[in-house]
């Protein structure tokens, strides 16, 4: 492995976790009005009950930045040679990411298991329709997501390098 080979799976590793921060983050945001929209709304049983956003701000942002991370290397270093297109590049670290995501969690749930305290680990509810479900909708959210930050990428890297070459001597 080159060092310019080394160099460019680092900025890889960079730009996801800088991705699955900001996704993570408006992930959580999303939960929380989600939450509060719900709460804001009457019942039908006349009782208004107020929940909460059950996890940490924390949680979603961690689960981002490990899984776009780990797919934006991975990508980058099959794919970056082969994808021309940077927003085509970043739709593949969205699939990638929220598979990664999704075995993350379910290896989270096996150590979970085996140290005890948490209810046991069911294969089941991993591959039933809900969980496919809840897959769909979590690439629905960071498929456009990905757009978003491969096109202010695209936009960035053309402003440096039109500045770039305004400098350099005839």
């Amino acid at each position: 492995m080159n060092l310019n080979n080394l160099v460019s799976l680092r900025r890889a590793f960079i730009l996801g976790l800088v991705n699955g921060l900001l996704s993570g983050g408006v992930a959580y945001i999303l939960l929380w009005l989600s939450v509060e929209y719900e709460n804001s709304r009457p019942s039908e049983s006349g009782l208004n009950i107020h929940v909460s956003v059950g996890i940490k701000w924390w949680g979603p942002s961690f689960i981002g930045v490990v899984a776009v991370s780990i797919a934006s290397v991975l990508m980058h270093k099959f794919l970056a040679s082969r994808v021309k297109s940077v927003l085509l590049l970043w739709q593949c670290i969205a699939v990638t990411s929220v598979l990664c995501g999704y075995v993350f969690l379910i290896i989270l749930e096996i150590v979970n298991d085996r140290l005890g305290g948490y209810p046991p680990f069911e294969l089941g509810r991993w591959i039933s329709a809900s969980a496919g479900r809840a897959v769909l909708t979590t690439l629905a959210f960071v498929a456009p997501f990905n757009f978003l930050y491969g096109a202010f990428i695209k936009l960035a890297l053309a402003q440096y390098f039109s500045r770039k070459r305004s400098f350099e001597l005839p």
